[in-house]
């Protein structure tokens, strides 16, 4: 055998098969990761919380809401106007003294600015009509539907914050 291919074949025993590294392995964590799940877990914390308070602080609504939704069915079983209007009103003084409890001395005029204060449209006059002569009324005449509407829209929509009343209240 020549030289050369001596050398060649001792080259070539000398030769092995390339050898990867270990593939990096997922665990454990790099410290980022551990910030970044940290940081989604105090996030869905809060979250849950804030969720939580926000049903418990209007769970007062929806309890109107279902409420008036009966005294509304009872209304087409039956129509008796007065009783509806009467019931109706019932809902809104219970609904109002969440914000205020010195809602409860109101009637008349001064109990329907205040419904109005505390949303950003008013009622329509038959709905006023309704709400502050209609209840005292044997048998009144008003469009019931268009004030359930106006009512539940209001019992959605009415802000959240107390709003300080009149020192000199007017009764009706």
């Amino acid at each position: 055998m020549d030289p050369q291919q001596q050398l060649n074949q001792i080259l070539q025993q000398q030769l092995r098969d390339v050898h990867l590294p270990e593939p990096i392995s997922w665990w454990p964590l790099a410290i980022s990761w551990w910030v970044l799940f940290g940081i989604i877990a105090v996030g869905l914390f809060f979250s849950i919380r804030a969720f939580r308070r926000n049903r418990a602080r209007n769970a007062y609504r929806h309890d109107a809401l279902k409420q008036l939704l009966k005294h509304y069915r009872q209304w087409q079983s039956d129509a008796n106007t007065n009783q509806y209007l009467q019931s109706a009103n019932t809902v809104l003084k219970r609904s109002s003294l969440h914000l205020n409890d010195s809602a409860r001395q109101l009637s008349g005029a001064p109990w329907l600015e205040y419904l109005e204060n505390l949303a950003d449209e008013s009622f329509s006059e038959q709905t006023k009509l309704a709400l502050s002569q209609g209840i005292y009324q044997k048998s009144p005449e008003y469009d019931v539907d268009q004030i359930q509407g106006e009512l539940t829209k209001w019992l959605n929509k009415h802000k959240t914050t107390p709003i300080e009343l009149a020192k000199e209240v007017e009764y009706a």
